[in-house]
Parts: C-alpha cells; structure tokens; sequence
C-alpha cells in the first residue's frame, strides 16, 4: 500500500495540519479514564473553562487554514493560539491539570487542547507534568503516549506509539515509528489496540511503505 506524502522534515505550521492524533487513539484516552471512580473536581470552573474551549477547538479541527488570505491568522489559528495560551496559565499554577482539579472531563479537554498545540517544547514539560500526575495516580498513562507522539512530530522525531497519522488519510498513514517491531508491545504497554497492516510514512521518498 502506498500514498504520496510531504518529503522530509515538514514546517511546524505544515505538521499541526498534515498530521493529527488517530481517533480511536483518542478514544483510548476516553475510555481509559471512564474506568476510574467518579471523582468531584476541586474546580468546577476550570472544568468549564477547558471543556468549552476543547468543544470549540473540535468544532474547528478541519479548518487546516493558516491565514485568511489577507496574512492575517486564520480563526482557527487564532483559536488555537488562545486555547495553548489558556493552558499555560492553568499549568503555571496547577501543573498538568488532573483529575484532583478538573475531574475526567477537564482533563480530556486539557489533553485535546494540549494535542492541537504547534509548541514542541511546552508539550515536553507537559509531559514532565503528566509523570508527576501519573505518580499521584492523576493522569492516565494514555496521556502521556498521546503527548510523546505529538512532541516527536513537532521535533521532527520518531515517534513510538504510532498515534499519530497523517490528517484524512483512509487508511491512516503513521508518521514514521522508532522501532516498529516493538509498537505493538509499545501500544499494548498504554492500552491502545493493536495497528494490523500499519502504513508508515517513509520521508526519503515521498511515500507511505506497509
């Protein structure tokens, strides 16, 4: 199986768009939370907050347009930027924000917001954050997985979950994989299912290889 795909390193502005996150992978997130106790957040208001912003930014996903063809910021963009700006300040104060503070459904928006951020950097200390939580049994193992992925997309890195893929592919084509004998124990090690047949991008030619 093959299908053409950018060549080489690709501009950040370029990655947000091409390739984004596998639903099922997201949903794995969902599903890995929903497990847990019910818990009362300790604020509802941040849960409101992240809930809301993580609906629109839904609502926005397919709109890959960078600017308004005026060289302006698309409002996508913009909602983007406002969405990452957002987390940062509840980051500043809380760090990751887990289930403790914003419950499951706070915390899903945080990762949504979190995973449409084009800052390789801030997702690294997002990551930093998720491992605390994780400690304290506040997060989700998924999360991180999600989180690395897109981090190594950014940087331009191997990633090692294989969630994400490139944006409208059928079947998705993964970005490039560390490794790919071991994702499958990888994937398991997470709780994501298993990738049959996976189709991985291949830079050096323009291709996706099986």
């Amino acid at each position: 199986m093959r299908a053409v795909v950018p060549r080489g390193p690709v501009p950040v502005a370029a990655v947000e768009d091409l390739w984004d996150v596998r639903p099922d992978d997201l949903a794995a997130a969902g599903a890995a939370c929903r497990r847990l106790p019910d818990r009362q957040p300790l604020s509802p208001a941040l849960v409101t907050d992240l809930t809301s912003r993580a609906r629109t930014a839904r609502d926005w996903r397919g709109d890959v347009q960078e600017e308004d063809g005026h060289g302006s910021p698309s409002p996508r963009a913009l909602l983007t930027a406002s969405h990452a700006r957002a987390l940062r300040r509840i980051v500043e104060v809380h760090g990751w924000p887990g289930f403790r503070l914003v419950g499951v459904e706070g915390s899903l928006a945080a990762l949504e917001i979190a995973l449409l951020c084009g800052d390789g950097p801030f997702l690294r200390r997002l990551l930093r954050g998720i491992e605390v939580a994780l400690r304290e049994q506040d997060a989700v193992p998924v999360f991180g997985a999600l989180l690395h992925d897109r981090a190594c997309v950014l940087d331009g890195q191997h990633q090692w979950y294989g969630s994400q893929q490139w944006a409208g592919a059928e079947p998705g084509v993964l970005w490039t994989v560390e490794a790919p004998d071991l994702l499958a124990e990888r994937r398991a090690g997470v709780g994501f299912a298993s990738l049959e047949g996976a189709v991985f991008h291949d830079a050096a030619v323009r291709t996706a290889v099986a």
